[in-house]
Parts: structure tokens; sequence; C-alpha cells
């Protein structure tokens, strides 16, 4: 039995950690130069900055999401809700977006953590063990940092919805569709009171995650179809007749379907219908690294659950093969024949953590002995989870441009965000298209890998249009005739060239190294 101050333990556990989560971020903004501005983003910042585009279409007050790293959006569609209800939050409490993106983020993660606590409980019955597999999801890793002398980026490194802590510590909406996650497989496998009440809690949990991470929804439905199909089987093989709790399994199952398929059938018809949204679909791609790299990545939990599965019979209890089928099918799914295979490794490390304790306190019966595996199995994994941090705030001291922004730039784009009509068009290099929507309602050639449609021709355009050394001035009419309003024109773009036809161009802004230049309509 889980009591009160066991509860009240892990709820502390998760604020902890879900704070410690907000240390680096804070102790980067105070390691900046004073003529410095941390970009808010320790891990990936071309996403991050991607979400605080998203979250300023909510802020102007928008509720149909356009591309923002392309010429031409097309119709506004209703996806990206999420980010977009964070915009508007963001404008009702009159406070920036990055702090509402950090925010959502802490709280997130303390939802995460608790939803993994209380699913860790519907497995677990020794306190103990419930207490070290608990700190083991919310700070564990792989080993990850081993691999790295070998020249191997293990997924627990870089691929954040792989590991629980790295999830807290990456973004704002892979915690909270986690904690979703989470929801509704503890829906799932609890006894049910009312079965009316956990349909619709499962109902609400599913449309929400279908919302705000479809891709999740994927992974759910399958291991739980297979694992109810499997319960069913067995219930049916021994001519005992289907009994009401895998009855109540079925309409669990059946509401998260009610719940869940609205939003992938519009998701789906989106990118068939939406010539934009189906071209950024199509380079939305993202494989699962090498099995070696995985391994690394979940570590010696992986290899222990491995063991445990071979060398123990988890098909014995209900819970069990709820395990075995979790952890088996996503498994596989990593390696599934669909674009966004990485995506599917969100939730992976809970049911290996859980299946690693399992085996280990079956084979070390000194419990002595067995906190001290626990101890070492966390000891070891932290250093991954450092690396990652480390990584981070080692760019902030460096300056590193994609981390940290010259203040001459960000006054270019609030300069840009005050004085310039929403919608126009401006030329900018890679990582200055990639920041501009962010701050500013201007559309650009080329800012994401996979939200700027036809991406590779759109960048190679840009480098060219920089470098250009005709004198001619073909550029320039190619430019007017596309429409295009303003240049940008920083340090990043210095390095792609110094092109003839900027000098005829009237300067509008200038700050530092960084100029915004007009490009009059013919």
């Amino acid at each position: 039995m889980v009591t009160r101050n066991e509860f009240l333990r892990a709820l502390a556990i998760s604020i902890l950690i879900a704070l410690i989560t907000m240390v680096p971020y804070i102790a980067a903004s105070f390691l900046v130069k004073p003529s410095d501005i941390f970009g808010g983003f320790l891990i990936n910042p071309i996403d991050g900055f991607s979400y605080l585009a998203k979250m300023r279409q909510g802020y102007d007050g928008q509720w149909l999401f356009h591309l923002p790293y392309t010429l031409d959006p097309g119709k506004g569609t209703f996806i990206f809700v999420y980010f977009l209800f964070l915009g508007h939050l963001s404008k009702w409490l009159g406070v920036p977006s990055i702090y509402i993106y950090h925010a959502v983020r802490f709280l997130g993660s303390v939802l995460m953590f608790g939803a993994a606590f209380i699913l860790i409980t519907r497995f677990l019955k020794n306190h103990i063990h419930r207490l070290w597999a608990f700190v083991i999801v919310v700070l564990g890793a792989g080993l990850g940092w081993l691999a790295l002398p070998f020249g191997l980026l293990a997924s627990d490194l870089w691929i954040v919805e792989s590991i629980p802590f790295l999830t807290a510590y990456a973004n704002a909406h892979f915690p909270i569709a986690t904690a979703l996650f989470l929801s509704l497989i503890i829906i799932m496998i609890s006894k049910h009171q009312s079965i009316k009440k956990s349909m619709g809690l499962a109902i609400l949990a599913s449309t929400l995650l279908a919302a705000i991470q479809p891709f999740s929804i994927i992974t759910l439905f399958i291991f739980l179809l297979l694992w109810i199909l499997w319960e069913t089987w067995i219930e049916v093989r021994e001519q005992t007749g289907v009994k009401n709790e895998v009855r109540e399994k079925w309409l669990i199952y059946l509401a998260m379907i009610i719940g869940a398929i609205p939003w992938l059938i519009y998701d789906y018809c989106i990118t068939l219908s939406h010539p934009e949204i189906a071209e950024w679909n199509a380079q939305n791609i993202t494989p699962s690294p090498s099995v070696i790299e995985y391994v690394f990545g979940f570590g010696a939990i992986l290899i222990i659950s491995v063991f445990g599965l071979f060398t123990r019979k988890f098909s014995k209890t209900r819970t069990e093969r709820f395990l075995m089928v979790w952890m088996l099918a996503q498994a596989i799914l990593l390696y599934a024949p669909f674009g966004l295979q990485r995506r599917l490794s969100l939730g992976l490390y809970f049911p290996l953590v859980i299946i690693a304790v399992l085996t280990l306190d079956r084979l070390i019966r000194n419990k002595k002995k067995l906190q001290f595996v626990f101890l070492l199995l966390l000891i070891i994994s932290i250093p991954s989870n450092l690396v990652v941090i480390g990584s981070g705030i080692a760019g902030v001291m460096k300056k590193d441009p994609f981390v940290v922004l010259d203040n001459d730039e960000m006054q270019s784009y609030h300069w840009l965000s005050s004085n310039v009509d929403p919608g126009k068009i401006i030329l900018a290099g890679p990582m200055s298209g990639n920041r501009i929507p962010a701050f500013a309602d201007l559309r650009v050639f080329y800012g994401h890998p996979f939200e700027t449609t036809n991406a590779k021709e759109q960048r190679n355009f840009i480098e060219q249009a920089y470098s250009s050394e005709d004198d001619k001035d073909e550029t320039f009419q190619m430019l007017q005739e596309l429409e295009v309003s303003y240049v940008f024109y920083g340090p990043e773009e210095r390095e792609l060239g110094q092109p003839q036809w900027l000098e005829n161009l009237e300067v509008l802004f200038t700050a530092g190294e960084y100029s915004i230049y007009e490009i009059p309509m013919p």
C-alpha cells in the first residue's frame, strides 16, 4: 500500500528535479556578457525558436497555424494548437513567451514525474523498490557518455523523447505529452470503480495527447491493442469466458479511440489536402539511429531488462505481460517503416526501468547489495545528463551563436517587430531566418529544415543571393519579382558574401554589425 508520506515524498522529488532542469537556463542568463543575450534554449535551439514562432502567432490572436518559415504558408490550419494556446496565454498574462515556455516546461515536468510515480506503484509492491525505480526514472539515463570516445552519439545524448530527464530539460511539449501518455496507461491498468468516469478521463487525455503529440498515440494504440488481445485470448483459451475486467479494458481502449481518432484523421487529411503542410510533412523525417546507439542510449537498464525477459517468465501475471508487450512492441516500432521512428521512443524508458528493478529483485536477495546495485545504476547513468547540460553551458560560455544572441541582433529583431508591416518578406541567412519569425511577423525564405517548403532549394537561393558578385543586378531584380521588401544583413550574412546589389539599397536600421535594408518595389 502506498502511504501519504510516500506520495508527498515523490511530489517533492518531482518538483526538485523539475527545478534542477531550470537551473542551467537561469545560470546561462547570468553567464552571458552584458553585450549578449541568452536565447533561452540550451538544446536544439533551431526547434526552440520555431516553438516561439508558433507561440507568436497565438500571441497575435490566431488560432489557425501558418507555416512561419516559408514564403507562401497557404491557408491556416488547426494544428500546433498547444503552442498557439501558449501564445494566447502569453498575451493574456502579459508575460514574455520565453517565460511562459519555460514555466509550462516546469509544470509539465512535475506532472510527468508524478504520473511516472503513480505508474510505478501499479507494478512494484515494495516501497524501497518503488523509490529506487522512481529516482532512476527521473534522474537516470543510459551510457552515452561512455560511447563518446568511440565516436558514437548515443540516443540519451540527443533524442529528448527517450530519457525522462532529457524530456523535462529540453522543451515544453514533450513533458506534458509524456504525462498524458502515462496517464492513459494508468487508466488502462487500474481497477475501475466507475467505468463511465474512467472512459471520460480516457477520452479527455487521448484528445489532448493527440492534439499535442499525435505520434505517441500510435505507440499507445499498438501495444495496448496487442496486450488486450493477448488477455482476451488467454481467457477464451481457458474457457472461462471473457471476464468483466477484460471487457472494461476494451471499453477504455474504445474511449481512447473516440478521443484521438478525430485528431488523427484531421491531421492526416491536412497532410493530403494542404500543399504546404504536405511538403513540410514530406521533409519531416526523423529516423532512428543504429541499434548500438540505442543500446548505449538506454544503457545498463536495457541490458538488465532484456536479460530479465529471457530468464524470467514475464507472462505469468497480467501486469507482467503488460510490461513485456509494452517494452517489446515499442522497441520494434523504433524501426517500423515510418518516417518518424525516433519520435516513437517516447515512454520506452519507463517499462525498461520497472522490468530492470523486478529482475534485480529476483537475482539479488540481499537488500543491502540490491540497494547498492540500484545506486550504482543511477551513478553510472547520470553522467550522460551532465554531458548534455555541460555542452549547453559550454556553448554559452564560448558565445556559440546558436545559443547566444548579440544584443545588436536582438535590437534588430525588435525594430522589425515595431516598424515593418506584418506579412512582408525579408531575405535573411539560415540562422537569422530561424529567429526572425519568433520576434516579428515576417516571412523568410528559409528558417527550418522541415518547416520551410523546398528547404534545400530555398537555402541554396539565399546563399547564392548573398554571395552574388554579378554587376548586372540580376539578383536584385529577382528579389523584386519575388516581392521581397527587406534584407537582413548581419555577421552570418557577411560570411556568405558582400553582394554589390546591396550597395544600392536604402539602409533603414543599423545596430553594430547588423543592418536592415529596404528593397523598393518596381
